[in-house]
């Protein structure tokens, strides 16, 4: 993240010089409270008249100042967060599947809200309050150099040990921050999981204990917030206290100095001001420090995904896809055990096999799901994990039972967004059977509500048609279809042109399977 900062060097410097005017500035105000006692003391009303037109020209020029720093300092931070988000979606699209699905949807959608919100809050922002505060403090010891130098440094002995207290509250501060960034993803875990289950929930009629449920995990969470801002408030008000006992132990001993004839009352008051921003700065960069400290932890979870994720590995050339002593298991549960295959082009493959015999798995390992098998899966003579990922999808299309709708019509659901005409797209649907009326049909409803599942399945096909894939792999296409829409889809696979065509079917009858060039049957393998 230091490298994305780094990168909006100019607006977080502009930041903090504005904010250090600030603090001039109100060192300056400081300085004319003083001179106004002291004017009444021994003044002329000329006198006063020239403080005035001072101030008000402070008032002025704190306006703009402040004005500059709210607009540098919030471009700051939006810049670092869109380009932080940026980097974060790109690495997680373009993660393998497999290590996409090493953890849940809710872990990657709390690194994008709740994560990314606390280092807006305790990161990026107190990167230049810090400095300001520190900047503040600096010009403000200096401030009171110039009215007594003994008397500024004691408050400087004073000061120090005030900077020594936060570090007792450091430690449970990052130990509740942490628990509650785990609580808040398993909230989010559970609140999907029963909003993706609605429909279920309501026919089985089970609302009130998964409600219940959520509701627990929710009071859970809450209960995890509260600790996190008890302890961040205990921390910034012990903090405080002790800074305001060290406040007024500094103005008793300016007295004394006033008492003495060393300073003026007039720049007592003044050096009380001041005392504002010494011991404010001292606060600030106090709980600044231990909630940077606290946050280290999230920004260690997001550093993986900030990292250049360069593809490296082979390209690829169309031919053969060979399986070689091909073995695959999961948590100690073998899938498939030694097995050899050959898919060429210009022919068409149909898989069959009981549930459970593995014929899905063998898909998704064709089109690069998984790295750990043993054994070989070659494309044109390359191996499969030295091929580049990006070459592999582009040179095979897997077309699963979990394709989703976009909240677009339907010629952008085919297309993507991708840079294709809309003649090609319209080309493509005619191949799957929609008019070009059809395709641009809006009202698709939440998660395609209003299209058929012959529909939803006839987009699926295609989008991955749209460029012209090499080998396409349907995994039971016609799952979950009523009688009359498996009839249209079978057929419409059948006239697929493509290279190679792999099928896994348990739709089927003796005349689609000798529509195919070769039937693999997975009874005869196992």
């Amino acid at each position: 993240m230091k490298n994305i900062l780094i990168k909006h060097k100019v607006y977080w410097t502009l930041t903090v010089f504005l904010g250090l005017l600030i603090t001039i500035v109100n060192l300056g105000v400081a300085y004319v409270i003083g001179k106004v006692i002291d004017t009444i003391s021994n003044g002329t009303i000329d006198d006063l008249k020239m403080i005035g037109i001072y101030g008000a020209g402070l008032l002025l020029f704190m306006i703009l100042i402040g004005v500059l720093y709210s607009y540098f300092s919030s471009k700051f931070n939006e810049k670092v967060l869109t380009e932080t988000k940026a980097k974060i979606i790109n690495n997680i699209f373009t993660s393998p599947i497999y290590k996409y699905q090493e953890e849940k949807v809710s872990y990657y959608y709390n690194i994008l809200t709740q994560d990314l919100e606390q280092i807006d809050t305790n990161y990026i922002t107190l990167t230049y309050e810090t400095l300001v505060s520190l900047g503040g403090l600096i010009f403000s010891l200096v401030a009171l150099f110039f009215i007594s130098i003994k008397m500024s440094l004691i408050f400087l002995l004073i000061t120090f040990l005030v900077t020594l207290v936060p570090r007792l509250f450091i430690g449970i501060q990052t130990k509740v921050a942490l628990n509650f960034s785990k609580e808040y993803e398993g909230y989010v875990e559970e609140l999907e999981n029963l909003l993706s289950g609605f429909e279920s929930i309501k026919l089985l009629n089970i609302t009130k204990p998964l409600c219940q449920k959520i509701i627990r995990k929710d009071t859970s969470m809450e209960a995890s917030r509260r600790k996190k801002k008890l302890t961040d408030g205990f921390a910034l008000y012990g903090i405080s206290g002790v800074s305001f006992f060290s406040q007024i132990l500094c103005m008793i001993i300016g007295a004394v100095f006033v008492i003495r004839g060393e300073i003026t009352t007039g720049m007592l008051l003044a050096s009380i001001q001041i005392l504002n921003y010494v011991f404010g700065p001292i606060r600030e960069i106090s709980n600044n420090r231990n909630l940077m400290d606290a946050n280290k932890i999230i920004r260690d979870k997001l550093e993986p995904y900030l990292n250049e994720n360069k593809e490296i590995g082979e390209n690829l050339e169309k031919g053969n896809i060979v399986l070689q002593d091909f073995s695959i298991s999961f948590k100690e549960k073998n899938i498939m055990d030694n097995l050899n295959l050959k898919f060429e082009p210009n022919k068409s493959y149909a898989i069959i096999g009981p549930s459970g015999s593995g014929k899905s798995v063998l898909a998704k390992s064709l089109a690069g799901y998984y790295e750990n098998y043993s054994g070989n899966i070659f494309y044109s003579g390359v191996e499969g994990r030295d091929v580049k990922p990006s070459q592999l999808h582009e040179y095979i299309r897997y077309i699963g039972t979990n394709s989703f709708i976009l909240n677009d019509n339907i010629r952008e659901n085919i297309r993507m967004y991708r840079d294709i005409s809309d003649s090609e797209v319209e080309k493509v649907a005619g191949l799957v059977g929609f008019d070009s009326t059809f395709i641009d049909k809006e009202s698709l409803g939440n998660g395609g509500k209003y299209i058929s599942s012959g529909e939803y399945q006839r987009i699926a096909i295609a989008r991955a048609l749209l460029d012209r894939p090499f080998c396409l792999i349907l995994d039971e296409p016609t799952a979950n279809l009523d009688p009359e829409n498996v009839k249209g889809i079978t057929k419409l696979i059948s006239n697929i042109d493509v290279p190679i065509k792999i099928v896994i079917t348990h739709h089927y009858t003796k005349d689609y399977l000798d529509s195919f060039d070769e039937v693999i049957d997975f009874n005869s393998i196992k």
